[in-house]
């Protein structure tokens, strides 16, 4: 029996397993209760011990009805259990997850064009090539696996491209097709990340930002290394964030608020700017992608402190200057200039004086 019949007879025998306690239960609520109670095993506790052999990611697996999550949607066994653990919200360990994306590398870049389609990464691409003039920018390819982004942007023409995924094996699978510079090895949004503040022009991450894989939080973290001015591109389905009729399965209100929260608060402290969403055409039904694309505002650490004092200078100066000559305040405007590499004396400074209406 292949994978996927395995997974579909396993998820059967689970389903009947379940009704037929459910269906134990019930016969017990009715029944009165003369003597001491008596714990009756709930669904949860007949799942643990269910699970309590095995692997950790097959323990994932069979905590719920494979059935009702559309087996049949996709024939990759790895892309069942990715799709199943988005889809319970589960907080897979960082070991767990790599193994799980480890034992996928080899087949990879088969099943993705396959059954989710090799539209995105020439999306990415050409949404960066439009933004940035520049093709020598410094690029971290964020949650890259096995490298099918990186292709695209090297086929875009950009010669400045890093990686950074969970998976060593997908790393290694990258590092043979020589598209990246450098390679790099954590777990992104958990781990402390092996980079300096406002290290990169742009950064991807493309369908990482979703359920059980890199929380919306982490969004705070990975904007500290693009330097102001900058692109910060990811994508995530549009049915983990909102409500799509007949996809309701998928919606998770914890991701959605915590997605919300954090994009409105990054958008209210001038820390992102949004330059453009697209939702990409449909490769599984009913299941887009949204392709999110900013421009990186958020400063940081001694580039930070240096605005800082050159901002309270000015404002010093044309003060006094406002004293000696028009009455009025003095604005400081500062503007960001997108270069492929950003230095202080790249930053425009303008002190505008209103003259006082009173």
């Amino acid at each position: 029996m292949d994978n996927v019949g395995a997974l579909e007879e396993a998820a059967r025998k689970r389903k009947e397993r379940l009704q037929a306690l459910k269906r134990k239960q019930n016969n017990r609520e009715d029944e009165p209760h003369d003597g001491p109670e008596t714990k009756v095993q709930s669904l949860d506790d007949t799942a643990e011990e269910e699970t309590s052999a095995g692997s950790n990611l097959n323990w994932q697996l069979s905590r719920s009805n494979m059935a009702s999550i559309g087996v049949g949607r996709f024939k990759d066994s790895h892309l069942q259990q990715v799709f199943h653990l988005m889809q319970q919200e589960k907080d897979v360990n960082s070991q767990d997850m790599a193994a799980l994306y480890d034992d996928w590398s080899t087949s990879y870049d088969q099943v993705i064009p396959e059954e989710i389609g090799s539209q995105r990464p020439l999306e990415v691409s050409s949404a960066l090539a439009e933004v940035c003039d520049s093709k020598d920018i410094k690029v971290l390819d964020c949650g890259s696996g096995t490298g099918l982004i990186g292709e695209a942007l090297k086929a875009k023409g950009f010669t400045n491209v890093s990686a950074a995924d969970i998976s060593q094996q997908s790393l290694d699978v990258a590092e043979k097709k020589g598209i990246y510079q450098k390679l790099f090895c954590f777990d992104i949004g958990k781990d402390k990340m092996p980079f300096n503040d406002h290290e990169f022009d742009a950064l991807t991450c493309i369908g990482c930002i979703v359920p059980a894989h890199i929380s919306p939080d982490a969004i705070r973290e990975l904007i500290k290394i693009v330097k102001p001015g900058g692109v910060f591109i990811f994508s995530s389905r549009e049915c983990f964030i909102e409500v799509i009729q007949g996809e309701e399965e998928f919606y998770s209100q914890k991701f959605s608020e915590k997605f919300h929260e954090v994009m409105e608060d990054l958008k209210n402290t001038k820390k992102l700017e949004l330059m453009s969403k697209k939702k990409l055409p449909e490769v599984v039904k009913n299941y887009p992608t949204i392709l999110y694309v900013y421009k990186v505002l958020y400063l940081t650490g001694a580039v930070a402190e240096w605005i800082k004092a050159v901002a309270f200078e000015a404002m010093r100066l044309s003060n006094r200057e406002v004293r000696g000559s028009i009455p009025g305040w003095a604005i400081i405007r500062l503007v960001f200039h997108p270069t492929a590499t950003f230095f202080p004396s790249e930053m425009t400074f303008y002190i505008e004086k209103i003259p006082n209406l009173s």
